[in-house]
């Protein structure tokens, strides 16, 4: 029964030494702090007298009325009410959980810094950073240096060295090397761009990702590239914006904007506005093309099956025997239709009026070669998840691409 009153502050143990000369009481066997809404309670405590200071340890319990905090070593300044953690610390509320090995809580204004393995729950969803910052009065969390954001549903992580996020309006935005990742156990797909930011959307539970400057994207079976692109799980459709370019297999594919629809995760249907265009390479400096005012391209199991070209539909396309070009056919048709197998383009089918001009190899005017607008992209090509981060990949400079410079 031995109470120590301080001010404002009541310790309330069982045993306490106190040494004047040094300002210092203690205790060694429990005991319990109140101050203010805070109630503190410890199987150590150190309490400097002058300094206002409480040092806690062992089994260390912070009691306010809008969170419990759980602590093996704590600083208390009686002051400014600032703890400050020196071990694993958690701290749980109705609305949120957050733990972590170091960092500081101002109980006074509910601000809150948290570092090594730190990380905050809200509403299933979790921010994760070396370092975090955050606003209990706003709900405004920020994250610093190898952070991640997984929704609930853990099939979207987020990724950045900064980060920030409101629990009231579920607003998350990542910079410095940004990453989305769609998790899928057989191909997750990766999107790098400058900033990433996601959204609520007007239906409950549905989000709006919006990536913006220098967005690449890699899975294994489908790559790309564009200025901005905007991802709405409500319809599971990934958006192009700014010279976007696709990649599957040995073709790709262009247009002024893209659509991307998704089934399950899985690749269903492309949409290619304006200026439509497939290119694939079928020696040094010969490439394979279709192009057109629109095209839209069917997907099952991954792959490639149909492309049908409305508008304008134009072909050139190299003839072989025995694995030797020579020739090729330059057509054109209002429609056409283009075949698929193991993605490739197997058969092409003219629908209406074709008109088409064969020359042998020699024959072929150089102008003619290529169609209007002809442009490959090969060196944005991602070869693998790591190259999203570079513009320009820092792959070896194949002859060709010398050629085409």
């Amino acid at each position: 029964n031995v109470i120590l009153i301080d001010n404002e502050n009541k310790l309330t143990t069982e045993y306490i030494d106190h040494d004047f000369s040094k300002n210092l009481a203690y205790y060694l066997g429990g005991g319990t702090i109140i101050n203010g809404n805070n109630t503190l309670s410890s199987k150590q405590g150190y309490y400097y007298t002058k300094e206002k200071l409480f040092f806690f340890k062992d089994s260390v319990v912070v009691i306010n009325p809008e969170y419990t905090m759980y602590s093996d070593t704590l600083k208390y300044n009686t002051v400014s009410e600032v703890s400050y953690f020196l071990g694993p610390t958690e701290i749980i509320a109705v609305d949120n959980y957050i733990y972590c090995e170091n960092g500081w809580y101002d109980t006074k204004n509910n601000i809150s810094q948290f570092n090594k393995n730190a990380f905050l729950r809200s509403d299933g969803n979790i921010l994760r950073g070396d370092s975090l910052y955050y606003e209990r009065n706003t709900g405004i969390g920020r994250a610093f240096f190898n952070v991640e954001m997984i929704d609930s549903s853990e099939e979207m992580i987020l990724k950045g060295n900064r980060g920030i996020y409101s629990e009231e309006t579920k607003f998350a935005e990542l910079t410095d090397r940004a990453l989305m990742i769609q998790v899928d156990k057989g191909d997750s797909l990766f999107i790098h761009a400058d900033t990433l930011k996601s959204l609520s959307d007007t239906l409950p539970d549905s989000r709006i990702i919006k990536a913006y400057y220098h967005v690449k994207i890699f899975r294994e079976d489908l790559q790309g590239k564009c200025d901005s692109l905007i991802y709405t799980d409500i319809d599971s459709v990934f958006r192009f914006y700014g010279e976007p370019v696709l990649w599957s297999d040995e073709n790709q594919i262009s247009g002024e904007f893209i659509e991307i629809y998704t089934k399950n995760q899985a690749l269903d249907r492309m949409e290619i506005i304006n200026t439509a265009f497939i290119i694939s390479q079928e020696d040094s400096g010969r490439y394979n093309q279709i192009k057109g005012r629109n095209m839209t391209a069917y997907v099952k199991n991954n792959q490639l099956q149909l492309i049908d070209v409305n508008g304008n539909a134009q072909t050139v396309y190299y003839a072989k025997e025995d694995m030797i070009i020579i020739g090729a056919n330059r057509a054109e048709s209002s429609k056409l239709q283009l075949l698929f197998k193991e993605n490739k383009i197997h058969r092409i089918i003219y629908l209406t009026n074709p008109d088409g001009v064969y020359y042998p190899l020699e024959l072929l005017p150089e102008n003619l070669a290529r169609l209007e607008y002809f442009r490959w992209f090969g060196e944005y090509r991602p070869l693998r998840k790591e190259d999203v981060f570079s513009w320009i990949t820092n792959r070896k400079e194949t002859q060709i691409e010398k050629l085409q410079k």
